[in-house]
Formats: structure tokens, sequence, C-alpha cells
């Protein structure tokens, strides 16, 4: 689904997670942490935030059996991501793969059914009801995982809030007879806020007088919005006492969004535009140069403040790389350590054929995606999914030149910005459109990356990505016993080295004939005319076959791969 004031670190380069998918466990988790003040206000402390303690709570999640979280939301994780959110673990946790279990612990009860939604066709649709049955409170939600790790809440209680999880929240439940005392209050205070009259929900714990009762059937919302954290006590106990519910919803995002944005491009038609307007000359500017000045336009952070950003992430990429190599195990897998037996191979002269930096590639790519399916910490960029082609592209071709982590962080920028175009345009979620718009993007964005680490103009850049997006367009989504492990690994090897290919085609001045707007026009109609079975459900392609169904069961029974020694536990030809 195409996307607004897209951020580079919250929308592409990211999240920093644990678990086997972003649109799955990432997302889930971000919506539980948006849950979270919901869950504590329906107990002891009507006035809640995340810090509250739990109760007996009810939490029930429905499906559409039309999307496609009806079939992967279990062995995906968007149900251990929301119950780690709502205990208000964040996405990096090593807690996270045990919180179905904790969150039972707590006293909160957890359940999932499969129903039909009807008031969202996005197939990552999650609609969530939150039950008190001492008090007979309940507040209810529907939200979006929009690809990535990104979310989308619709609406709250029938009210449409249109978040994005990237500002602070406060949403006052206030009687009418309050009401215009409140906003009188709030504007005195110069608090900007939103306001809906009669919301489609009653916060049962409100005690309204027998004559209120009668004459309202309905209460009021208002939200107020921040950059930072809101304690509406702080601000005013005369404000917070005519509420009839405070719920504090945290900023869940790496990058708040500020409250006026003015972006400098959102497209390369535009770029280029922007260039020409403000002069710059192709050679003069560098890629990462013109990443930054978006960025800067949409977070408000500094060139400095980006680039270090960006540095963090190359250290995590090296160290989780590094880890990988070293041998990964997990229960619930269908592939083993491969990388370890690669590298084997490499250091005997003679065995495989010389590749060059793809070796390198292929080592690294698979290494990292290691990591992700044995619950290691990653990066999404752009997806978990598609999470080994881009560390795989600049971290081994970052150490072939000799390039330090900011060298390496300004690569990852220029995969960022392509990124952003990509995001603002089409989609990352193979639930919309298949794994052209998960390995498809990360080969497009890994292409940009390479040219600039080699010292690449920004035509060139956008030549690779495009070469690149060209070859992947098409690519279905069809995962082997729901798990984002196979053929998921041999598409990210497929899409890195692709990526190189492009980079060398592109710095050697080959013409892509296509420009990358189009490219991404062309990614979003394809993506549009996917048909579901080939969009991340399970049910078509190799997901259907005999062998996969095989496995499935395999994996049902707990026999997947754990700590045995041999590489590939499910191996056949």
């Amino acid at each position: 689904m195409p996307n607004t004031n897209v951020s580079i670190f919250n929308d592409v380069m990211g999240p920093i997670m644990r678990g086997p998918s972003s649109s799955h466990t990432a997302a889930a988790n971000r919506i539980g942490r948006i849950l979270r003040p919901f869950c504590m206000s329906l107990t002891a402390n009507n006035h809640a935030s995340s810090e509250s303690t739990e109760n007996e709570i009810l939490v029930m999640v429905k499906y559409d059996p039309a999307g496609s979280l009806a079939t992967t939301a279990g062995p995906q994780g968007s149900n251990i991501g929301l119950a780690a959110g709502i205990l208000g673990f964040d996405c990096k946790d090593e807690r996270l793969k045990d919180s179905e279990t904790l969150l039972e612990l707590s006293g909160i009860s957890f359940t999932t059914e499969i129903g039909i939604i009807g008031e969202n066709d996005h197939p990552n649709t999650y609609h969530i009801t939150i039950k008190n049955p001492k008090t007979g409170g309940s507040h209810w939600m529907i939200a979006l995982s929009t690809g990535g790790g990104a979310i989308h809440i619709q609406s709250v209680d029938g009210v449409n809030i249109d978040s994005k999880g990237d500002r602070h929240m406060c949403l006052l439940y206030v009687s009418h007879s309050s009401a215009a005392l409140l906003s009188q209050k709030l504007a005195a205070k110069q608090i900007s806020c939103r306001k809906w009259i009669n919301v489609c929900h009653r916060h049962e714990r409100v005690r309204y007088s027998k004559e209120e009762q009668e004459a309202n059937e309905k209460i009021q919302m208002i939200l107020i919005e921040s950059l930072g954290p809101i304690d509406i006590e702080s601000i005013s106990d005369d404000i917070a006492v005519l509420c009839a519910a405070v719920i504090m919803i945290p900023c869940v995002m790496p990058v708040p969004r500020p409250e006026d944005i003015n972006l400098p491009f959102t497209t390369c038609s535009e770029m280029q535009s922007w260039m020409g307007n403000n002069h710059c000359v192709i050679g003069e500017w560098l890629p990462f140069e013109l990443a930054c000045q978006y960025e800067s336009a949409r977070s408000g952070l500094k060139t400095t403040e980006i680039v270090e950003k960006m540095a963090e992430i190359v250290d995590i990429y090296d160290e989780s790389i590094k880890t990988g190599l070293r041998g990964t195990t997990f229960e619930d897998r269908i592939l083993g350590a491969q990388s370890v037996i690669y590298k084997q191979n490499l250091e005997k002269n003679g065995t495989l054929y010389d590749l060059g930096l793809i070796d390198s590639v292929i080592l690294y790519t698979s290494a990292f995606m290691e990591m992700k399916s044995s619950f290691g910490l990653i990066v999404a960029g752009p997806t978990a999914g598609s999470c080994g082609t881009v560390p795989g592209c600049i971290i081994a071709a970052g150490k072939k030149l000799g390039k330090d982590r900011t060298d390496m962080a300004r690569a990852l920028l220029v995969c960022g910005l392509v990124g952003v175009f990509i995001a603002t345009k089409s989609t990352f979620a193979a639930e919309e459109g298949g794994c052209q718009a998960e390995c498809g993007a990360a080969g497009a964005m890994a292409a940009a990356g390479l040219v600039a680490l080699k010292g690449g103009d920004t035509r060139q850049c956008f030549v690779a990505s495009s070469l690149t997006l060209q070859s992947l367009l098409g690519m279905v989504c069809d995962p082997i016993g729901n798990r984002v492990e196979a053929p998921c690994l041999m598409r990210n090897v497929c899409a890195a080295s692709m990526a190189c290919s492009s980079a060398n085609m592109a710095m050697s001045n080959y013409t892509a004939v296509i420009p990358f707007d189009e490219v991404i026009a062309a990614h979003w109609e394809i993506c549009k005319a996917m048909p579901r079975s080939l969009r991340c459900t399970g049910l078509g392609g190799l997901a259907a076959q005999p062998s996969a169904r095989k496995i499935e069961e395999e994996l049902l029974k707990g026999r997947g791969c754990s700590s045995c020694s041999c590489s590939t536990p499910f191996n056949t030809y």
C-alpha cells in the first residue's frame, strides 16, 4: 500500500528486531505496545499508561479468512509479537519468543479467531477487542501491518485516529456535559487537539448520573498528539479530573514525526527537479547527501545524527553476520546453519567456483538470514523476509574495499532513499505483492548502495536500482511451511547477486531503458494483479507442493531443526 511521509529509519532500514517476519512479528509488537495502555485502562487505574500493572483482561484478536494473517499469524510470529507488545517488550527483547506464555502468567487471556472483519480489505488487518469481564469495560481497535514493520492504527472504539505510531498520543474520554469545559481548559493551556463528537463506544467504568445516562448515549473522545511523552496530570489535575478515562499511548517508531513536514522530493523525477532548482550538479552532490537532505526534512535530524544512526545499523549488521557464521540453532526451523558449511568450502581451495565478491555476498546473506530464523538480532531492511540482501552486499563489498563504518553507513543511506521511493509509490508487503515487494525492493536498494560505495554518481545508483527491480518483477511469495526461510534464503541470494551485477552494469553506463519511477509504477501494478495464493498465504506455488506440506506437518509435530548436526534436516533432491 503506497505510503506518505516515509522515514528511512521508521519504514525502510528497520526495525531492529528479533523474529521471523517484520510484517508479522515486529508490526504486531508495535500494535501490541499501543494496545498495552488500553488494557491498563480497564484495570483499577482509570488514568492509564504503558507502565501500569496488568490485571485479569481478555484480549481477543480476529483475522479475516480472506487475508494473509489467517494462515500465517502463528508460524510467522504475529501472536508472539502482540503478546510481547502488551507486556511492554519491544521487538528487540530476547523474551519475545516466550511472550505468549509470559502474557498468560501475567493474568491476561489472549485468544485468536478467524472471522470476517469487513471494515478493511488489507490482507494484514487486526481486529482487536479488549475486555475486563469483572467491570464490563471494553475497547476495540482496527490496525494494519503495512509492510516492513510499518503500522497503521485506523480506528479506536469506532473513531478514525489515522496513526502510524510515530507520535505520542493521549486519548481523553469525556462526557458531553464536561466536553466544553475541557476544550476551554486545553485551549487556555495552548494544547492543540483533535476532537470527535459522539464516539461509538461507551466506557463502562464511567459513572454517569441518571440524567446523563438518559441524555447521553455516547461520549466524546479528544486526541492530543505530541513529539514527546504526554503526562496529562502533570499538565493540570483539573484537566484530568474532567475525564472519564485518560489513555497515554507511546510513540512506537524510532523517529517521531514532526508537526510540519515539507519533503524535498518523494520520487526520482522530483529529486532531479529539486537538484536542478537548487543548482546541484550530479557529480558535485554525493548520493548519500540527497538521502540526508530527505531524512532531515522528514525527521528533523541533522546530517551528522543521520549518518551516526545508520552507522549503528552497520554495527548490528556486522556483529550479526559474525554471530551467524559461528552457527545458529532453533527448534521451529526448516534450514540449518548452511553458511557455516559454505564458509568451510570457501576455505578449501578448489572446492567451489571462485565467484569473487559474490562468494562473500552469498556467505553474509546466508548468515544474516540464519540469524533471523533463530531469533537473533537483525535489521529488517526493508523487511525481515528480505533482510539478508542489503547487509550481504554492503558489508561484503565494504570489507573488500576497506571501507569504514561511516562509508558503509553512507551507502546504506542511499539504499534507504531508494526504499523511500518504493514505499511511497508501492509496497514492501509480500502480503500485498509477493516476494517482488520484499526481495525485489531489497535488491534495488542494495544495487544503489553498491554503486555509491564504489564512488558512482546518483544517476548510476538509480540505473542500478532500475536494472535490478526490472529483473525481479513478478517474484511470488510462497513460503514453505509458512516459515520465512525457504525459498526466502535463495531469493535473498538471487536479489543480492543481481544487485552486484546491476551495479557493475550501471557503472559501465548500461542503459536502464525504463526510468526507476516507472519501474516502481509497474511494480505496484503487478503487486495488485498477483493472486492471493502467491502473496504470503502458504496456499500456492512451492508452499502447496507435497514435499512442502510434509515439511509443514513435521514442523507442527515439533520436528524442526534444533541442535542436530545436519545442515538441512529436510534435505531432498
